[in-house]
C-alpha cells in the first residue's frame, strides 16, 4: 500500500493504494490549522444500539430466520451482529430530543413486533446463559473473519453495545477527538458495565461484553494513538486492513471499541455495554455532547487534557490504558483508572470530576436535552454504580448460595433467568412510557 499526499488550500487529499487488488481509494480531508478550528457546540450525533431478541418462555435466542422476515419493514440487522439482535440506527442528528424520540419510537415498535412473536429484548451486552451462541453467516464478516483469522474465531458469543457517531468535519479535529476518547474508554467502560453473567453463572467481570470482544475480528481495546501522530502514519500504521478490496472504509475502521470512520468522518464510541435504562442514555448523549466539545476546545488552543483524562506520554500511556481497562472490565464502577500523575484513581471518582468539568463548557444549552435534565441519569450511575452491579445483587437476592461457584449450578440458569426476564419488562416498560412520565 502506499499513501500519497496532495495540498491545495484546506483540502488534504491522502491516496491509498491496495498492491495485492490495484483498487486505489481517495480519502479527503478538510482541515484548518487548530488554531482557525471552530468546534461545533452541537455537533451531528447519532447512535446504533444491539437488542438480543429471546424466546419468550425458554429465553433461547430467537430463530435467525423469525428476526430476518424484519426485513420486509425496515433495516433491522447489521453484518456484525448475531442471528437473534436487531439493531436500532438513527439518522444524525444536532437535536439530542428528536435522536432519542426516533430511537423510542423504533424500539417500541420493535417491542410490539416481538411480543407478536412470542420473544422479549433482553437487554444485557453478552450472551447471559451459552457460553457459545448461533454463528451468523449473514454479510461480509465471516468473509473477513476467515481471510484474517481463522473461522475459528466466529464461533464465540457475540457482544452487543450502544454505539454513540460524533460527526467532525475537519480532518485533523476528527484525530484529535479520537485520541481524547480512547484515553477516557476506561471510565465510560466501567461506568456503563453491564453483563455480568456468562455460561449461566457470574462470570467474574462486570462486562463480559469486553472479554468477549477481544477474541472477536472487530474487537479488542481501542488504540492509543501518540499525540503526534497524523493521518499520514496513522494509515501507514493500518496497511494490513486494506487487503481485503471493496470492503475498504469499513475495514479501516475495525481498530478497537472505538473507531475512527474516515470515511464517515466520524468517531464511533463503542466502548459501553448496551445502554438499556432510557435515563442513562440521555445522561450519555450530553455528556459525550459537551464532553466531545471541550475536548475539541483544548485541541484549538493546544491545551493539554485534565490530569484524569490519563496518560499521554507514549512511554506508558499503552500499559496504563491497558491495566485501567482490565481493571473497569472486572470491577466496572469500582476499577481503578490512572491519571496523567500517574496517580490511581476510582473509576466513579473520575467520573464525577468528568461530569464535573463538561459542565463548565462554555456552551449555551440545548434546548430538547438540556444538561440539567440529563443528569440525573448520570449521578444515579455515580450512586447506584454500573449496571452490572445491580444485575448481580438482584441474582443473589435470588440465589444467595451456590452449590458450585466455579462452575455454576442449575439455580444459577434459573436465578440469571428470572434477572433477564426482570429486565427485559423494565426496559418494555421504560420505552412505552411517554418522555413526561419518564422524567417524572
Amino acid at each position: 500500500m502506499t499513501a500519497s499526499l496532495l495540498i491545495g488550500g484546506n483540502m488534504r487529499t491522502i491516496q491509498l493504494r491496495n498492491h495485492k487488488s490495484g483498487q486505489a481509494y481517495d480519502l479527503r480531508l478538510d482541515t484548518l490549522p487548530s488554531a482557525q478550528f471552530v468546534p461545533d457546540a452541537h455537533a451531528t450525533q447519532g447512535i446504533e444500539v444491539e437488542l438480543p431478541l429471546r424466546h419468550a418462555d425458554t429465553l433461547a435466542p430467537a430463530p435467525g430466520e423469525v428476526v430476518a422476515s424484519l426485513f420486509g419493514a425496515e433495516e433491522w440487522r447489521s453484518e456484525e451482529v448475531a442471528a437473534n439482535t436487531c439493531e436500532i440506527k438513527t439518522r444524525p442528528y444536532r437535536n439530542l430530543g428528536e435522536l432519542l424520540a426516533e430511537y423510542r419510537a423504533r424500539a417500541c415498535w420493535l417491542l410490539d413486533w416481538a411480543d407478536l412473536h412470542g420473544l422479549l429484548i433482553v437487554p444485557i451486552a453478552a450472551e447471559p446463559l451459552e457460553l457459545l451462541t448461533e454463528v451468523s453467516s449473514y454479510g461480509f464478516i465471516p468473509k473477513i473473519a476467515d481471510a484474517k483469522y481463522g473461522a475459528a474465531v466466529l464461533a464465540r458469543s457475540y457482544a452487543d453495545c450502544t454505539q454513540l457517531n460524533i460527526h467532525v468535519a475537519d480532518g485533523d479535529a476528527l484525530l484529535a477527538l479520537f485520541r481524547g476518547m480512547v484515553r477516557l474508554a476506561p471510565i465510560l467502560a466501567g461506568m456503563y458495565a453491564s453483563s455480568p453473567f456468562a455460561g449461566s453463572k457470574p462470570a467474574g467481570v462486570q462486562s463480559f461484553r469486553h472479554v468477549v470482544r477481544r477474541g472477536l475480528a472487530n474487537g479488542g481495546d481501542p488504540e492509543v494513538l501518540p499525540k503526534t501522530v497524523r493521518w499520514e502514519e496513522y494509515i501507514v500504521s493500518h496497511q494490513a486492513l486494506t487487503v481485503m478490496g471493496p470492503w475498504f472504509p469499513t475495514l479501516f475502521a475495525l481498530n478497537g471499541m472505538i473507531r475512527l470512520r474516515p470515511d464517515r468522518m466520524c468517531v464511533e464510541l463503542g466502548v459501553t455495554d448496551l445502554i438499556a435504562d432510557p435515563h442513562h442514555l440521555a445522561g450519555y448523549l450530553a455528556l459525550c455532547r459537551r464532553l466531545a466539545y471541550r475536548i475539541l476546545l483544548h485541541y484549538r488552543e493546544g491545551e493539554p487534557l485534565p490530569d484524569w483524562f490519563g496518560p499521554d506520554e507514549p512511554a506508558v500511556q499503552d500499559a496504563a490504558f491497558r491495566s485501567a481497562m482490565l481493571s473497569a472490565v472486572r470491577l466496572g464502577a469500582d476499577g481503578l483508572c490512572c491519571t496523567q500523575s500517574m496517580k490511581t484513581m476510582r473509576i466513579t471518582d473520575a467520573f464525577s470530576e468528568l461530569i464535573r468539568w463538561v459542565k463548565e463548557s462554555p456552551v449555551l444549552d440545548e434546548p430538547s436535552l438540556p444538561f440539567e435534565a440529563a443528569l440525573p441519569g448520570l449521578i444515579d450511575l455515580i450512586d447506584h454504580g454500573a449496571p452490572a452491579q445491580r444485575l448481580l445483587k438482584q441474582f443473589h437476592e435470588l440465589h444467595p448460595t451456590c452449590a458450585d461457584p466455579r462452575h455454576g449450578c442449575p439455580g444459577c440458569r434459573i436465578a440469571i433467568g428470572e434477572v433477564c426476564r426482570h429486565l427485559a419488562a423494565e426496559f418494555a416498560t421504560q420505552q412505552r412510557k411517554s418522555p413526561e412520565e419518564s422524567r417524572g
